[in-house]
């Protein structure tokens, strides 16, 4: 057994099964069975990140209302609630032994040109600017620094889009959610589709979106890279090894 210090979690490996005991008074004791894994997720805010600390998810396909995963309902669900980033994987390893895990080397993958993630975004907060201007100068003041704390972090979240390769078999992306840094490690044969979205002008100028499909729970769950040049795209699409749609 292996004992977490984090929110009185506990967590090992019993057969084909990952048991977790939680809670504080009331004690809950869960069993995930691993075919329902589909994904795990790793998940920093910015404050965890300078801490060196993260959150660790297990993304599960719906059960099959057996006794074995009773209490497990949702499609995402805790298997660490907060854990130094340096135990994250050697623990992971020791639960999760058939998934060969070690710490990915990602590759950066740029945007074409960060300015395509501030256009739409850009226009609304210039409009609301001027209306801000026209009704009062104090709430076009307060307009320019809503402005520069969205464009700030749009122009920041457009720069962590990466990909990378653990081993054969394993595949990670990491994007910006919200104020979370997210970080999905899935098996290629658990990817349901890959596709690669462009139009007219964007494929004109090389540039695409490209994203993959995982099961949760009975539905999916969509990762999205944005204004990717379409080599990009293409070498995405084959890294996962699944025909792409274009």
């Amino acid at each position: 057994m292996d004992r977490e210090p984090y929110y009185h979690f506990e967590v090992w490996r019993e057969g084909e099964n990952l048991i977790v005991r939680r809670g504080f008074f009331n004690r809950d004791t869960l069993t995930v069975p691993l075919h329902r894994i589909q994904a795990l997720q790793f998940r920093q805010t910015l404050l965890r990140r300078l801490l060196h600390l993260t959150s660790v998810e297990l993304i599960l396909a719906a059960g099959k209302n057996t006794g074995e995963d009773e209490g497990i309902n949702d499609d995402t669900f805790y298997l660490l609630p907060i854990i130094a980033d340096q135990r994250v994987f050697p623990l992971l390893q020791q639960l999760m032994p058939e998934w060969k895990l070690v710490s990915p080397r990602l590759i950066d993958l740029k945007p074409a040109n960060r300015l395509y993630f501030l256009r739409f975004p850009g226009l609304f907060c210039g409009a609301l600017i001027i209306i801000g201007a026209w009704i009062n100068i104090y709430l076009a003041i307060g307009a320019v620094g809503l402005t520069a704390l969205v464009l700030g972090y749009l122009w920041w979240a457009a720069g962590y889009q990466q990909a990378g390769k653990i081993n054969s078999k394993l595949l990670t992306y990491r994007t910006v959610q919200a104020a979370n840094i997210v970080t999905l490690i899935t098996p290629t044969n658990k990817i349901q589709q890959t596709s690669i979205h462009t139009g007219y002008w964007l494929y004109s100028t090389g540039i695409g979106h490209f994203s993959l499909e995982i099961k949760a729970g009975q539905s999916a769950r969509k990762v999205k890279l944005k204004y990717l040049d379409l080599t990009s795209c293409h070498y995405l699409a084959q890294l996962s090894r699944i025909k792409s749609t274009i």
